[in-house]
């Protein structure tokens, strides 16, 4: 599977580098980027990696443009994970 995606989350993470070295300490930061700016620079016909690449804060598929390459299961767990950490 490849997914594309591009990761904005409201919690400090030290281990976030995307290229503009911006991570949303804040929810409300958060929402600033996204779905607003982010949504609408994409909707505006803006390139899909290079976004990500400068905005992600997912520092695995930030440096790949948002890609991720994984197996069915592999997807399914990180759904499964994340479905639980935003419910906790």
């Amino acid at each position: 599977m490849h997914i594309a995606q591009i990761v904005v989350t409201p919690t400090p993470d030290p281990t976030v580098h995307n290229l503009k070295n911006d991570k949303a300490r804040t929810a409300d930061e958060a929402k600033r980027k996204n779905p607003g700016p982010i949504e609408a620079r994409l909707k505006a016909g803006e390139d899909f990696g290079m976004i990500a690449q400068n905005y992600s804060e997912d520092s695995n598929t930030a440096p790949n443009g948002g890609i991720w390459i994984c197996s069915r299961l592999a997807f399914e767990n990180r759904v499964l994970n994340c479905a639980a950490s935003s419910s906790a």
